[in-house]
C-alpha cells in the first residue's frame, strides 16, 4: 500500500474535487480524459475502494475519496516545502497560512516585507489554520475574526487591523433611504466564519443576503443583474475592482485581521505586523 498513490494520483483526486468532473480535472492537469479515467481506475484498484462517484452532473468524491484528498493535500504541501527548503537552505523558512480569499494580498505583502526569507504558502479555513499554528504545523497564520468573536486556542494573537466590509455592484436609482437594497440579492463573503452581522444589515435594508464560499465568488455574482456583493475592502484590489463610495450605502460592518503565532521562529513576522497591516490597507482606528 505504500506505493498505492503517486503524487500525480493525489493531484488528480484533488482536481476532481475542485472541478466536479473527470474531464475538468484532466484539463487542469494537462491530461487527456481517457488517461485521467484510466489513472483513476488503476488507483481505485490499488486502494481497494471507490474514490469517485459519477452521475449525469459530473463526478464527486466518495467519503474514502474525501479522506484521501484531505491527507493528499497535506502530503503535496510537505513535498513542496521540502523542495523549497532544498532550494534555500541558508534562508529562514516560514510556513504561513491564510484563507484563499486573502492569499492574493497577504503573500505578496509578506514576500515584499521579508524578501530575505522563504515564505511557504498554505491556504485553508480560518479555524483549521489556527489549530495548525497551535499544533506546530504552521509558523503563523493570517486570519479574520468578527469583532464579537474572541481569539482562542492558546496561541499568540497580534492584531493587524480593521477591514471594512463594502457593497460592490450596480445600484439603480433612486432608491429608498430606509430600504435601499429592496429587490436585490447580495452575495456575502467575509474573512470570518460567521458573517451574520453583514447578513443582518443587508436584510434590514430590504436585501436578500446569500452566503457564498469566497470573495471571488461574491464579486462574480455582483456582475449579474439584480446582485450586489458584500466583501472586505482588501478583496477588491486583486480583481481590479475600485470601490465607488457615492453609489451605495455604507454597511458600517468590519472584520478584524490577526496574525496568529506561537513559536519564537515567528517573531520576525510579529515585528513586521504594523507594516503588514499597512500593506494590506487596514485601519487601526
Amino acid at each position: 500500500m505504500a506505493d498505492a498513490a503517486s503524487l500525480t494520483d493525489l493531484r488528480l483526486v484533488l482536481a476532481i474535487d475542485e472541478t466536479g468532473s473527470i474531464g475538468g480535472a484532466a484539463t487542469l492537469l494537462h491530461l487527456s480524459q481517457p488517461s485521467a479515467s484510466q489513472r483513476l481506475a488503476v488507483l481505485e484498484r490499488r486502494v481497494g475502494v471507490a474514490l469517485v462517484e459519477r452521475d449525469t452532473t459530473g463526478a464527486r468524491l466518495t467519503p474514502a475519496g474525501l479522506l484521501l484528498a484531505e491527507h493528499g493535500r497535506r502530503a503535496l504541501e510537505l513535498v513542496a516545502e521540502a523542495v523549497a527548503a532544498a532550494r534555500s537552505p541558508a534562508g529562514l523558512r516560514l510556513a504561513v497560512g491564510t484563507i484563499g480569499s486573502l492569499a492574493p494580498v497577504v503573500y505578496p505583502a509578506l514576500q515584499s516585507l521579508l524578501a530575505e526569507h522563504l515564505i511557504v504558502h498554505r491556504t485553508d479555513h480560518g479555524r483549521p489554520l489556527v489549530r495548525a499554528v497551535a499544533d506546530g504545523a504552521l509558523d503563523a497564520a493570517v486570519v479574520g475574526l468578527g469583532p464579537a468573536e474572541s481569539p482562542a486556542f492558546g496561541v499568540r494573537w497580534t492584531k493587524l487591523g480593521r477591514d471594512r466590509v463594502v457593497l460592490v455592484g450596480t445600484l439603480d436609482s433612486p432608491r429608498s433611504r430606509r430600504r435601499p437594497l429592496t429587490g436585490l440579492r447580495v452575495a456575502v463573503a467575509t474573512y470570518d466564519d460567521e458573517p451574520s452581522s453583514v447578513e443582518d444589515r443587508v436584510a434590514r435594508w430590504g436585501g436578500a443576503p446569500v452566503r457564498v464560499a469566497s470573495t471571488t465568488t461574491a464579486l462574480a455574482m455582483a456582475r449579474q443583474p439584480g446582485w450586489l456583493a458584500a466583501v472586505p475592502h482588501t478583496a477588491l484590489a486583486p480583481h481590479g475592482v475600485v470601490e465607488d463610495r457615492t453609489a451605495r450605502p455604507r454597511l458600517a460592518v468590519d472584520c478584524h485581521l490577526w496574525l496568529v503565532t506561537r513559536s519564537a521562529r515567528a517573531d520576525v513576522l510579529v515585528d513586521h505586523a504594523p507594516e503588514l497591516g499597512a500593506a494590506l490597507g487596514l485601519s487601526n482606528s
